[in-house]
């Protein structure tokens, strides 16, 4: 798994005060560490949280890793060695950070790496999904200190992720992705079966009930809704296997 890289011009570094020794490195993601444009890129052996990007959404997670809390360390960790450049710099750079690191945790969820076979491991893995979204939550408004900069609408995405798989009742669970839809309308039917695949419980009905509604486009953009799904691949596993 690997997250798309974030770049910033050379322009943009050259005028940065203080960049030197580990600033090489820019904070961006494939795993979640790339060094600047013309340098040799780090391989997946290199990358300190690759492995911890692997654990999210398995068993192993389910039965409580510190993925999370490594991934978060290296973020702040790293994010030190940029502490003198000048704040506009600083302020894309952080927003650029936080929007891949909430990208890349949902697309650990819709990897259709576990699915659950319980009640309580649906609430203890929508529990996990929330403390975890606010621990992103809580590191982006410390690095954003000073900052008028919105943090927490992206952590809010994983949190609705997580209502999702944590009802209790599968025969409300149209109403629950309608509201999911509403709010997310670049969602796609196959983030949907991903989703209903991790439950582990939707009967057939309740999967093409809720697939055929979102076919039917019943949400309309928010004007200053910026799409996040989009952005999130599915693997290959067709809805209609998914329905059989």
């Amino acid at each position: 798994m690997h997250v798309t890289a974030v770049f910033f011009t050379q322009e943009c570094l050259s005028t940065a005060e203080g960049f030197a020794g580990r600033g090489k490195a820019l904070l961006g993601y494939n795993g979640l560490f790339w060094p600047m444009q013309g340098a040799e890129r780090c391989s997946a052996d290199q990358d300190p949280c690759q492995q911890h990007l692997n654990d999210l959404m398995t068993r192993k997670w389910l039965g409580g890793t510190n993925s999370v809390d490594t991934i978060c360390v290296t973020i702040e960790d790293y994010f030190h060695d940029f502490a003198k450049i000048k704040k506009p710099y600083k302020k894309k750079m952080t927003a650029e950070a936080h929007r891949r690191v909430v990208v890349e945790y949902i697309k650990a969820i819709m990897q259709k790496r576990i699915s659950f076979r319980s009640a309580e491991e649906r609430k203890d893995g929508a529990e996990r999904m929330i403390k975890e979204a606010e621990q992103f939550k809580f590191l982006f408004n410390r690095l954003n200190a000073g900052s008028d900069e919105e943090t927490d609408g992206l952590c809010d995405t994983i949190i609705a992720i997580a209502e999702v798989i944590k009802l209790t009742d599968p025969s409300l669970l149209y109403l629950e992705f309608s509201t999911l839809i509403t709010k997310y309308p670049d969602i796609r039917d196959d983030h949907i079966a991903a989703l209903l695949a991790m439950r582990g419980d939707a009967t057939r009905d309740i999967k093409q009930t809720i697939i055929e509604t979102l076919d039917q486009g019943l949400s309309q953009p928010n004007p200053n809704y910026v799409p996040i799904f989009k952005e999130i691949p599915v693997p290959t596993l067709t809805v209609p296997k998914l329905l059989k």
